[in-house]
């Protein structure tokens, strides 16, 4: 995980900076068993959901353990030891695939801001910074729908 983490970091989180819009503001995204994965509604940012790396156990709650998947809810990124906080988010293409988002994190306490690039493939994110790449797979929808 030690490896791992500062890329999480790096990638997502919240921090001060004044009042935050909540979750709320963004919809949520609409779940598809049938497609194996959770999958946005109609004009529902694609990267809303859990994901996965490679030792991620996707039933367990964000931000709990090593294992646990990482959360985008709205505009909010949960991470283990880590929130980020979307300020700024513009899509890059017409597709509506890629984005470009400014972020306000805490990571173990400590606050920063960084800019990253978003895009998603199907059932796969990848963030780009200049710190590097981490790609993440969708975790599969339970029998739940959640």
């Amino acid at each position: 995980m030690k490896r791992i983490l500062p890329f999480i970091l790096l990638a997502l989180a919240a921090c001060g900076g004044g009042e935050e819009p909540s979750s709320d503001q963004l919809p949520d995204p609409a779940a598809d068993p049938a497609a194996g994965g959770i999958r946005p509604a109609d004009g529902v940012y694609p990267f809303q959901g859990l994901w996965a790396n490679d030792f991620t156990d996707c039933s367990l709650a964000p931000g709990t353990s090593d294992a646990a998947p990482l959360q985008i809810e709205g505009r909010t990124i949960t991470g283990l030891e880590n929130t980020c906080y979307m300020f700024e988010l513009s899509a890059i293409d017409d597709q509506m695939s890629r984005y470009e988002a400014g972020l306000r994190c805490t990571g173990e306490g400590d606050p920063y801001e960084e800019v990253v690039e978003i895009e998603v493939n199907g059932d796969t994110m990848t963030k780009i910074s200049p710190q590097g790449t981490v790609t993440w797979t969708r975790c599969p929808v339970d029998d739940a729908g959640q």
